[in-house]
């Protein structure tokens, strides 16, 4: 009924058949309404038990899953529980197996998955197989989100069509799991002779280590554990302050109904919430977190409980304010990187064009730089351009803007009523950084090049200023 279409299902009972018809009258917030006509169909002779077409669809009751995969059409045929009605329908294999993927196998098994169903290799793999099938399992979920391993078998059907392939999956037995359970102990930790990868130090050490605050909650959605950015994020001396109480015990949801809604879906469907929104009190101020939590499995694969993480919007904002930094500000010198010339480019633009506000592009060359370099290295290189940097902050003031482009260039913007305001500013920069002649324990002298442009001189004004901070030769 995931469709929203209507379904007949046949299920056995007795030698007999329950014939269903399913149809969902009404959907609202993740429920549903479902009108369901059973009926009874009797086996009217005994030798109807031996027809091939009974026998086929009871022995599909041993399997969870049975399909076919056309791999030259990328079609996917599902046999089990046929809509009677409507046929077989074909579906995209690459759709059914992303899905499948996605929405019933465990996380930790997803690339093992993939590279099982890899079509491109299929073929080859069941070619070589001396039992002329392939066969994987897989942690999958059931419909309450418990873990069981599910054995998936693929082998060649015999077809004038192209490459048909027969899928089945079942429940796995104890002998298909001799060796899975230990292979995914080796997936993420390599075993050594120290006792590093003892499953108790680990955890320690990833808690303790991990940035964010963490925290995870028994079934009954009550607090078992935190670590120790969560006690900083509440203020908390010791997790014996939580012990035993669930969020809404602590009272720090204004409206925690979602919170609730959230957990509730992940200890009973087994999903995994990402980054969900929400807000929270914290030492007397409410504040926004991104909230991520998913399910605990026992050793028998029932979920036993759920863990998460969350994210407040303080720190968001100071990882996007670094990302911006990095992404438009010159490591060395802290100004203006190419990016961020180019931007603030584009606002004095906007203002020239729309307000008619006239701005002054000055280029800065100082060609003692490559000299100084070969001399005294990059290092001691960098602290000049430093302080080059800081001869032009101080000269511009809030007036202006600047940047540094190539290893020896820089490009000041700044708005103005009159040439002459021009030409002291031109003055003041070159008389400012030849003034400098000592960074560190060093000596220098420094001549200064300058270069005015001005968007209403010329129509190419702006190619100008990209091809000079692109590196290329400016037109004169």
């Amino acid at each position: 009924m995931l469709s929203g279409e209507d379904e007949e299902l046949a299920y056995p009972l007795d030698g007999d058949f329950v014939m269903m018809d399913c149809h969902r009258v009404i959907s609202y917030n993740g429920r549903c309404l479902l009108s369901v006509n059973c009926r009874l169909h009797k086996v009217a002779h005994e030798g109807e038990l031996f027809r091939p077409a009974y026998l086929l669809r009871n022995l599909f009751y041993l399997y969870d899953k049975v399909a076919t995969f056309n791999l030259a059409k990328n079609e996917a045929i599902e046999l089990t529980q046929p809509q009677l009605r409507s046929g077989l329908r074909k579906l995209p294999l690459d759709e059914v197996l992303r899905e499948y993927c996605e929405q019933e196998v465990y996380h930790a098994d997803r690339k093992r998955f993939a590279e099982f169903f890899d079509v491109e290799t299929i073929p080859e793999r069941v070619a070589a197989s001396k039992l002329g099938s392939i066969v994987e399992a897989f942690r999958t979920k059931g419909p309450d989100g418990t873990l069981i391993w599910k054995t998936h078998r693929l082998t060649r059907i015999s077809s004038s069509r192209g490459a048909i392939y027969f899928c089945v999956v079942r429940v796995s037995d104890a002998q298909d799991l001799a060796d899975y359970e230990a292979k995914c102990r080796d997936q993420y930790v390599l075993r050594t002779d120290t006792g590093m990868d003892s499953a108790d130090l680990l955890w320690r050490n990833f808690i303790t280590g991990f940035p964010l605050p963490a925290f995870w909650k028994d079934a009954k959605r009550r607090f078992c554990g935190v670590n120790q950015r969560f006690l900083d994020f509440y203020d908390f001396d010791s997790v014996q302050e939580l012990a035993e109480r669930t969020d809404e015990d602590m009272n720090w949801h204004v409206h925690p109904e979602p919170f609730a809604r959230d957990e509730h879906d992940v200890l009973e469907k087994g999903i995994t919430l990402r980054d969900v929104p929400g807000q929270c009190l914290a030492r007397g101020v409410q504040r926004d977190i991104l909230a991520t939590k998913w399910p605990i499995y026992d050793a028998k694969g029932n979920i036993a409980g759920l863990m998460g993480y969350f994210v407040s919007a303080e720190a968001l904002a100071r990882v996007q304010q670094q990302s911006h930094k990095a992404a438009f500000v010159d490591a060395v010198t802290g100004l203006a990187n190419v990016k961020g010339l180019l931007f603030l480019l584009a606002q004095y633009l906007d203002e020239y064009r729309f307000s008619h506000r006239n701005f002054v592009a000055i280029f800065i060359k100082i060609r003692a730089i490559d000299r100084l370099l070969r001399r005294y290295g990059e290092e001691a290189c960098d602290e000049l351009l430093h302080c080059i940097a800081e001869e032009i902050r101080r000269v511009l003031g809030p007036v202006g803007a600047s940047g540094r482009f190539g290893r020896n260039q820089f490009l000041v913007f700044s708005q103005y009523n009159s040439q002459e305001e021009v030409r002291d500013l031109g003055q003041r920069l070159r008389t400012g950084i030849e003034s400098i002649h000592n960074f560190g324990q060093r000596s220098c002298t420094l001549f200064v090049e300058l270069h005015m442009a001005y968007p209403q001189d010329q129509s190419d004004f702006y190619e100008d200023i990209i091809t000079a901070l692109l590196g290329r030769s400016r037109k004169k």
